[in-house]
This record gives structure tokens, sequence and C-alpha cells, in this order.
């Protein structure tokens, strides 16, 4: 399946070619009779349509094809009924290909429609390279966009990282808080305590606190057996 844009480029070379086949044959079939206005010129500008395609749908190398095949085109439309009156064949040795050529191509001289052409081709020009500096204009908009996005991702980023610094600091404070608080109770509460197991059971209870445990217990060495004696324990 071909793409949109590529089905519509396919599009207009078939209105193209079938323009240029239609107006050459207009140009072509035109007598012009004596005393009478010659409209060929005219016709000429009916080649401004396939023109403006090509520089629509193609840019810079397809203006100037087109353009180019103008040229072609009307020459041939002109020499064609010079051609049916005198061929090739019938034309004297002594003159030349050169002067047949001149002889062909002398209506487009003559009704000065080689100006028309010629002016075409300027535009055609001109409008090339003015299509060729919007191309590199668009090209450079879109590396400059991508750009300012990767730039913004890469913000983006540090700014996560930034907020994840300043939560796991406000984290890290708020349990330096905790623990002062915690000590300074217990620094508090130390001196009302007299026995010894009570005591034990206070600092394991802040401990549990402090660190959110579910269970604490506090174990002494028997230095005479060397094992572990249980002293006191919550959870």
């Amino acid at each position: 399946m071909l793409r949109m844009k590529d089905q519509n480029k396919l599009l207009a070379w078939i209105v193209i070619a079938l323009s240029f086949a239609i107006f050459t044959s207009m140009l072509a079939s035109f007598e012009p009779q004596k005393g009478s206005a010659d409209i060929r010129p005219l016709l000429v500008f009916s080649y401004l349509i396939p023109i403006g395609i090509a520089a629509l749908f193609f840019g810079a190398g397809g203006n100037l094809l087109v353009s180019f095949s103008v040229i072609v085109f009307c020459a041939y439309g002109f020499a064609r009924q010079q051609y049916l009156a005198v061929p090739y064949s019938t034309w004297p040795d002594e003159n030349g290909l050169s002067a047949y050529i001149a002889y062909l191509l002398n209506p487009l001289f003559t009704s000065r429609a080689i100006w028309q052409l010629l002016t075409f081709f300027i535009l055609s020009c001109w409008t090339s390279v003015l299509s060729w500096q919007l191309k590199n204009q668009a090209l450079d908009s879109e590396k400059s966009a991508k750009a300012i996005q990767d730039t913004y991702a890469k913000l983006e980023d540090e700014r996560q990282r930034f907020l994840a610094r300043c939560k796991k600091y406000d984290e890290d404070l708020s349990r330096a808080s905790s623990l002062l608080i915690t000590l300074s109770d217990l620094a508090k509460e130390i001196p009302s305590v007299l026995k010894t197991e009570d005591l034990l059971k206070l600092i394991m209870y802040k401990t549990v606190e402090l660190l959110s445990a579910n269970s604490c217990a506090i174990f002494s060495v028997d230095m005479v057996t060397n094992r572990l004696i249980y002293a006191c324990s919550i959870g």
C-alpha cells in the first residue's frame, strides 16, 4: 500500500503527463492562417499548470525537470507544423542539418514564445532555489526543535533527580529529628528508672519505636561459660 504522500506524488506525475500530452497536441495541431492572430503564445501559458504542480509536490529537482520538459515539448509543438510542411527528407542537402533545425524552431522566435519559455525557466530556477532554502530552514527548525526537546528532557530528568534527593534529604532529616527526640526523651526518663530490668525495657522500647521494629531482645555474655544469657525482650 502506498502512503498518502506517495499517492499524491503519483497523481501529480499523472496530471503533469496528461497536461503535457493535451497542451502539446493542441500546440502541434494549430495551423496559423495568414492574416489571423497566432494564439500559440497564449497556449504556452497553459504550461504554467504542470510547472506549478511540480513546484508544489516535487521541490527544486522536480520543478527544474518539468521546466526543462516544457521547453522541449513547446519546441516540439512549434516545430511539428514546420516538419509537416517540409520534411527533412525533402530538405536540400547543401543547407545542412543546422539550417533545418533553425527552420523548425523559427516559429518559436517569430512568435516570441521563446521569451515566454525562458521566463518560465528562470522563474522555475528562482522558485527551486527558494524551495531549497525553505527546505533547509525547515530542517534547521526541526533540528532546533529536537535539540530543545532533548534539553527539556534532560532538565526534566535533573528535576526528578533533584526532587528525589530532596525527598531523601527530608526523610533523613526526619529520621535524625526522631532520633534526637527519642534520645532526648530517653535521657529525661533514665534518671527516674531505678531497676535495671525496667531501664533495659525502656531502652528497648525506645529502640523499637525509633527503628520501627516489631521486637527487640537483649542478651548478656557469661564470661565463665562463654554463653549468651537472656536478659530482657519486648514484642
